[in-house]
């Protein structure tokens, strides 16, 4: 499964080699997520990729939806965002990004959601996230279940 090459310039911190497996995108030049910290992700349509790498993250309404994961493993992040995008947001194709705990300056509450990962699933109460305290890390397809 090759990762969904998109019409935008991006940088892409993990890619998806054609056998599924997760690796680092060499060409994300000094991009590292550190294992082991609490990590926060937000989860968008893919046409909205370009709107926010130019502007950030903008509240709906002074909430950001975002999820939480612990253990800093890639795959138990893509785990919930694809559980997220394809249960919660019904969303077949979809981006996600890494918020950086610099840029968090509202406080972080329970987002009120059902689900295996509603312990995850939190909101930001703050206006927006400017550009520089996120990070792309790709486009993903989902595939719902019935």
């Amino acid at each position: 499964m090759e990762t969904k090459p998109l019409a935008i310039e991006t940088r892409m911190i993990y890619a998806v080699t054609e056998a599924g497996k997760i690796t680092p995108n060499p060409s994300a030049e000094g991009i590292i997520m550190n294992a082991g910290k609490k990590k926060y992700y937000y989860i968008t349509d893919v046409e909205s990729v370009p709107l926010i790498q130019e502007q950030g993250i903008t509240a709906d309404e002074g909430a950001i939806p975002i999820f939480i994961v612990h253990r800093g493993k890639m795959r138990d992040v893509l785990n919930t965002a694809g559980y997220i995008a394809a249960n919660q947001l019904f969303l077949g194709e979809y981006a996600l990004f890494e918020i950086m705990e610099a840029g968090i300056t509202g406080d972080i509450i329970s987002h009120g959601v059902s689900g295996k990962t509603a312990p995850f699933q939190k909101i930001i109460t703050q206006e927006s996230i400017a550009r520089d305290y996120i990070k792309f890390i790709n486009c993903f397809t989902t595939t719902f279940s019935v």
